[in-house]
């Protein structure tokens, strides 16, 4: 191989890394609103998001435990135990894509408005009957 040709061959092969190299531009990185509750929404980036079910999980089976152990010790002490055992966690993906926390919040607000009105209307139906 002569040097010409080493070089043309280096060439080419500098060619695709300096067309891809350009300007890459940071994106947003994109969010989703998740549902926590009957009324509870968050912002949870993408990359994050099996991380933050897997934290919500745990925080449930914590609270089970405490819950098992105040049952327990109200059996121990024969008294009468009443509260209810922790729900089980809500975690449904309610809006996907959204460029930004600002417009994930600005979503959940949306979604809070939404429900704040359909109970208005559903209580007006009430005051009716």
């Amino acid at each position: 191989m002569n040097r010409r040709s080493f070089l043309i061959a280096c060439s080419l092969l500098l060619v695709p890394t300096a067309l891809f190299a350009k300007d890459k531009k940071e994106k947003p990185p994109v969010f989703v609103v998740v549902q926590r509750g009957e009324e509870e929404f968050e912002a949870v980036d993408v990359k994050k998001l099996k991380e933050r079910k897997k934290e919500i999980a745990k925080e449930y089976k914590e609270a089970v435990k405490e819950w098992d152990k105040a049952k327990k010790a109200a059996r121990k002490a024969k008294e009468k135990f009443e509260d209810p055992k922790p729900k089980a966690p809500v975690f449904k993906v309610v809006a996907k894509g959204l460029k930004g926390e600002d417009a994930a919040k600005a979503k959940i607000e949306q979604i809070l408005e939404a429900i704040r009105k359909a109970k208005e209307k559903k209580q007006q139906k009430k005051d009716k009957k």
